[in-house]
């Protein structure tokens, strides 16, 4: 295969050490002062060719604490380093005289076994370092707050009684997963939760005692601290004791009581944000992930894992269940249930026309003529003769008053001329001020020179002076991140109206009587993700308005589909999630692929291709070989269809030059293309061949970091593109 590619010139050709291939370090038998007195450390290496296990010799006065998943003090080389101890026995293959372990930090094993695996799997996958998914999953220790564990008093918990199913039935096979859930099994599900109390989190306090009554423990992964909160505080009320609550936001002290409590089946449900899906519960029946496609789900450090897929590997590992509960069906979902990894649960027919508001866009009311306007007739005419039932709730895309201003002439945006920061003005006497340093003063357009600003998008406070002056009289609310009250959590049953932001609307007693949804296309996020953002931001809303039967209406005001509207009427979200992921799978997007992202330099980016191309032709030949060997016969894996190769530039070499090229077989190559600092590029493979081609990668980052060949990497699979 020629060694150059386009936009990178020719990748350096390095060894593929065949006579390496298949050696085999020998090994050999410790005699010490204890029984297995060899601890394999897993240091928390600073980089990935250092990420790995180290022999230790266990003292006699460490004997009893060096227990398996304790956390120790070694010396590595020069250097001190904390690790856990990840195996003990009387073997090593370490040559030399192994070195005594310096200091058990603490007797308590934090790392279990299953928890090691599952952060080895997922730094495979994602050619990322172990200790950095175990900094994800294990809270730094906090003494005092170990000290008080070990003193306290745990109750013995015994079993519930199976639930009834109750709610579950409004859902197809809802009856079904609870009753195998407490009979032992671990099915897992996507919900697509029914608006109102037939998708509340009732449902999943149902769930969680099913597990409970067959000996199991559960564990809620929730996008937000305040919707943990809240959800914990029910659940504590219907099991006593049993909860502990674990985010990432609390004190050291209170996330390593809460992690302890977890680790010794204490608290048998878990609840809380990112973090808790790590939660190390010894019996683990059944993972929930609540709004999978919140951007809360993912990590924000290396190696970036999103809740899912973290719950999917460890339900595989530990024999468990996952539940992903949402008001929407997003396409990682959607892919899921293709591929018959999980089963879907929708509403019943019965269950949606009892439960769902009735959904409408402006052009469907008498007189009205435009779609596209932000406050229609429509809207005043709704939100009138809905305050006599109740509440009416408006929800704005954007907070503050008018956060987004335009040059009037050539609709620029407007900017600081100090920093570039967009200009916004902040209430009905403020001055354009920028968002980003606070300058202020008199605006030039740079592009046109004009001097005049015109508001391009309104904000939930003006939209509520707006309201208030054709409703004087009425109590208006604000509920929202920049409101002078906050989010609002809840509201009751008087007439009034809540203005709020996105992810703030507040539960109404009884439901509100009415929506009004405005600026509708700028709830549409950016990238590929933008069109499920649209519609669970969408859903939301949605799901907070009283049944089409008890007079339940929404508008959706400044333009949406049909298409859209009457699929949200009948509550199929089912079927826009099959039309985005057929969309993906056309063009071999994610989820229908795996993308694993690479950020850096040029020259690094290619070095790295260079290891990464030879090691990848070492791992397929070894995996064609196994296939040979275990089934006699060879056993093509499934392969993608490459496009054919773009056109690029007569000499191959500019960096911009894009396309798509195969990297090695079953492996392509997409880029580069810029960012803010240095380069991306993209290497596309099945799921099918991720089995081999992520360890491939990540032994090329390892003999890339080893070797010294550039700067830092950052590796993502799966962005958000």
């Amino acid at each position: 295969m020629d060694e150059a590619l386009p936009g990178f010139g020719s990748l350096p050709i390095t060894s593929k050490q065949e006579a390496l291939w298949d050696t085999h370090a020998s090994t050999r038998h410790i005699t010490g002062e204890v029984e297995a007195p060899v601890a394999h450390v897993h240091v928390e290496a600073p980089v990935i060719h250092m990420d790995r296990t180290f022999d230790y010799l266990i003292p006699a006065r460490l004997d009893s604490s060096a227990v398996i998943g304790a956390r120790v003090h070694v010396d590595v080389g020069s250097q001190r380093m904390n690790g856990f101890i990840v195996g003990r026995d009387s073997v090593t293959e370490r040559s030399g005289k192994l070195r005594e372990l310096r200091r058990v930090i603490s007797p308590i094993a934090v790392l279990t076994p299953q928890i090691y695996h599952l952060a080895r799997r997922l730094a495979s996958q994602r050619a990322g370092s172990l200790s950095d998914v175990l900094r994800l999953a294990i809270p730094g220790r906090h003494a005092r707050a170990e000290a008080a564990f070990r003193e306290s008093v745990r109750p013995v918990h015994s079993p519930p009684q199976p639930p009834v199913p109750g709610r579950w039935e409004a859902y197809s096979g809802g009856g079904d997963f609870i009753r195998e859930l407490a009979c032992g099994a671990s099915p897992s599900a996507c919900c697509v939760a029914l608006p109102g109390v037939a998708g509340s989190t009732s449902l999943l306090a149902v769930a969680a005692q099913a597990v409970l009554a067959s000996g199991r423990q559960v564990v809620l992964t929730f996008p937000t601290a305040r919707h943990a909160e809240r959800m914990a505080a029910a659940l504590e009320k219907l099991f006593p004791s049993r909860v502990a609550l674990l985010l990432s936001e609390s004190t050291q002290e209170k996330r390593y009581t809460q992690f302890l409590r977890a680790l010794s089946g204490d608290a048998q449900i878990v609840v809380g944000t990112r973090a808790s899906i790590w939660a190390p519960v010894p019996a683990l029946g059944l993972l929930i992930v609540v709004d999978d496609a919140s951007p809360h789900m993912r990590e924000q450090r290396a190696p970036y894992c999103h809740v899912r897929d973290v719950a999917v590997e460890r339900a595989k590992i530990e024999g468990a269940g996952v539940l992903l509960f949402s008001a929407y069906l997003s396409e990682a979902s959607a892919h899921m249930c293709a591929r018959g990894h999980v089963s879907l649960l929708r509403g019943i027919e019965a269950a949606v026309a009892s439960s769902a508001p009735r959904i409408s866009s402006p052009q469907e009311w008498r007189g009205e003529e435009s779609s596209w306007a932000r406050l229609p007739d429509a809207a005043f005419s709704l939100v009138r003769t809905s305050l006599d039932r109740g509440p009416v709730l408006v929800v704005v895309p954007r907070a503050g008053y008018i956060p987004h201003l335009t040059c009037e002439a050539c609709r620029r945006q407007a900017e600081c001329p100090i920093c570039g920061g967009r200009l916004a003005i902040d209430g009905p006497t403020s001055q354009p001020t920028c968002t980003r340093c606070g300058w202020h003063g008199i605006f030039r357009c740079p592009e046109c020179g004009g001097a005049k600003l015109r508001s391009a998008r309104i904000g939930s406070h003006r939209t509520a002076e707006e309201i208030g002056k054709a409703f004087p009289g009425v109590g208006i609310i604000l509920s929202g991140a920049r409101a002078a009250e906050g989010i609002v959590e809840t509201v009751d049953s008087r007439p009034r109206i809540v203005v709020a932001t996105p992810g703030a609307e507040p539960v109404a007693e009884g439901g509100f009587a009415a929506g009004l949804i405005l600026d509708t296309p700028y709830l549409r996020g950016e990238g590929l993700g933008g069109n499920t953002q649209f519609l669970r931001l969408l859903s939301r809303a949605l799901t907070r308005v009283r049944p089409a039967r008890a007079g339940g209406h929404v508008l959706l005001a400044g333009g949406v589909e049909e298409e859209i509207v009457r699929a949200l009427n009948r509550w199929d979200h089912v079927s826009l999630a099959e039309l985005l992921l057929s969309e993906r799978e056309a063009l071999l997007l994610p989820p229908t692929q795996r993308w694993l992202e690479i950020r850096g330099e040029v020259e690094d980016l290619r070095r790295f291709l260079g290891v990464a191309r030879s090691l990848l032709q070492q791992s397929r030949v070894a995996h064609c070989a196994e296939e040979l060997s275990g089934s006699g016969a060879h056993t093509h894996s499934h392969i993608a269809h490459e496009p054919e190769d773009r056109e690029v530039s007569a000499s191959g070499q500019s960096l911009l030059s894009g396309g798509i090229r195969l990297l090695s077989p079953h492996v392509a190559l997409l880029g580069p293309s810029r960012r803010d600092k240095g380069q991306a590029v993209y290497l596309r493979y099945s799921h099918e061949d991720s089995q081999w081609i992520g360890p491939a990668l990540c032994a090329a980052h390892r003999q890339y970091s080893a070797t010294g060949m550039g700067g830092s990497l950052r590796f993502e699979l799966d962005p958000e593109l």
